[in-house]
């Protein structure tokens, strides 16, 4: 199925979110390196590469709604882990 308008801009809103959000992972880790406090979970990397191949499949309209629900949840859990203040 050719993409869209709409699907090309929902493809890109999930490129930028994906990209903000590993973006705070990489600041997070640094600043936590810094202060000798415990650094972000690498789970979240790997959640993260798998959410990498969303923003294609969401462009050609592949995916259904109920796998981008759960990758939506899957990224506002990790906004949430991010969100919690670093312990040691």
């Amino acid at each position: 199925m050719p993409a869209t308008a709409a699907s090309r801009a929902r493809a890109d809103r999930l490129r930028e979110r994906i990209a903000a959000i590993r973006k705070e992972h990489s600041v997070a880790t640094a600043r936590a390196r810094m202060n000798g406090t415990a650094t972000p979970p690498y789970s979240q990397l790997g959640a993260l590469g798998v959410a990498d191949h969303f923003p294609a499949m969401v462009e050609a309209q592949e995916v259904n709604r109920h796998l981008l629900g759960s990758l939506g949840h899957l990224l506002l859990l990790i906004d949430q882990e991010q969100a919690r203040p670093a312990s040691r």
